[in-house]
């Protein structure tokens, strides 16, 4: 008595895979589930955590009353003022 092989479903992981090869042999130019982000995106996501990061700690500082310092303050003033198109005498 002869068995089948059950047909193996596809999963979104297998898409890169061409049918009329193995199925667990991936396409080398091609990643291998689209779960797994290209560097290019890993990079931006990791900029994204890492600015929400800092946002989150100066929000904190605001609220420990620690964040303005007289040197930032300073920073900021020359700043505007070159913005402005004035200096600041030193």
């Amino acid at each position: 008595m002869q068995r089948h092989r059950k047909k193996r479903q596809s999963s979104s992981c297998e898409s890169d895979v061409n049918s009329n090869e193995d199925p667990d042999k991936v396409t080398p130019t091609r990643f291998a589930c689209p779960a797994e982000p290209p560097p290019a995106e890993r990079l931006r996501n990791a900029d994204r955590l890492s600015r929400r990061r800092r946002i989150q700690k100066i929000r904190d500082e605001i609220k420990r009353g620690v964040y303005e310092t007289e040197e930032k303050l300073a920073i900021a003033i020359d700043r505007l003022l070159d913005v402005a198109g004035c200096r600041r005498n030193k």
